[in-house]
């Protein structure tokens, strides 16, 4: 439900962007040496984080991880108690004992950047600190609950005003990542979380996994494809180059049209 299954692959990372990019800058200490793990029986505590970025000055980190929600090629995301922050998290876990390649380590950077820059939004999942050890790279972030907007919409439809708000709080969420320059690339249901307000009980949503996201000029022309193919604009299913903003609307488009019949805009059998 997180959009785990699928990591951009090194094709799917613009050669552009790899030749302007550092490999010096990608994610250090990609080293094999053992995981420093405490195992129990449901959870696991992680500690001997070194701290690369924390929204405050606070540099220790404790955290347990818990259950499982996605798994990938090179990373999982789990459900967490971080005992510093004292709050329930998501943590997106990279195996840096795995074989990375640079566009993998390149990718895993793109989306910190990506979160890094749009922080501050309520529908706008939060980053709250990027740490490892040896092992174990983690990105943390605010957790939302486990109900994907796919999910909502496969038990209920939407009503009007339903529809009118998560439109309007998903128009203010993709305007503000774009204000800043990140294109998030893979707009979609799954990538929705749902919930209800604790205080008017009126459903809100929040944009999450920045795992395809890029944090450029909005003149850039990207070639790479990626994503989900029903939610890909003209230009990135035929490969063909395309600008991640415009990109960005139109799988919104097909967004909102399914949130509001229930369906996707175009039909045939799956590509």
């Amino acid at each position: 439900q997180w959009g785990i299954d699928r990591q951009p692959k090194k094709d799917m990372v613009d050669t552009q962007l790899l030749q302007q990019t550092k490999l010096s800058q990608a994610i250090p200490n990609l080293s094999t040496q053992p995981r420093q793990l405490i195992s129990s029986n449901r959870s696991r505590q992680v500690d001997n984080f070194k701290i690369d970025w924390f929204m405050s000055t606070n540099q220790s980190m404790r955290v347990t991880i818990n259950e499982v929600v996605g798994v990938g090629a090179f990373c999982s995301v789990h459900k967490g108690w971080d005992h510093t922050l004292g709050k329930e998290v998501a943590l997106k876990v990279f195996d840096k004992r795995k074989n990375l390649t640079s566009a993998d380590r390149l990718s895993v950077q793109a989306e910190v950047d990506a979160l890094k820059a749009v922080v501050n939004h309520p529908n706008v999942i939060h980053l709250l600190r990027v740490a490892q050890n040896s092992s174990t790279l983690c990105i943390v972030t605010e957790y939302w609950g486990d109900t994907t907007l796919e999910k909502y919409l496969k038990t209920r439809r939407l009503n009007n005003q339903e529809f009118k708000s998560l439109a309007m709080q998903l128009i203010s969420a993709v305007a503000h990542i774009h204000s800043v320059n990140v294109f998030h690339r893979d707009i979609k249901a799954e990538n929705v979380m749902i919930r209800k307000c604790p205080e008017n009980g009126k459903l809100i949503c929040c944009l999450i996994d920045f795992g395809l996201a890029v944090k450029c000029e909005p003149e850039y022309w990207h070639n790479s494809r990626s994503g989900t193919k029903f939610c890909m604009s003209r230009e990135m299913y035929f490969s063909t180059p395309y600008k991640g903003g415009p990109h960005d609307v139109w799988s919104l488009g097909v967004l909102l049209y399914q949130m509001l019949t229930g369906t996707l805009p175009f039909g045939g059998k799956p590509i």
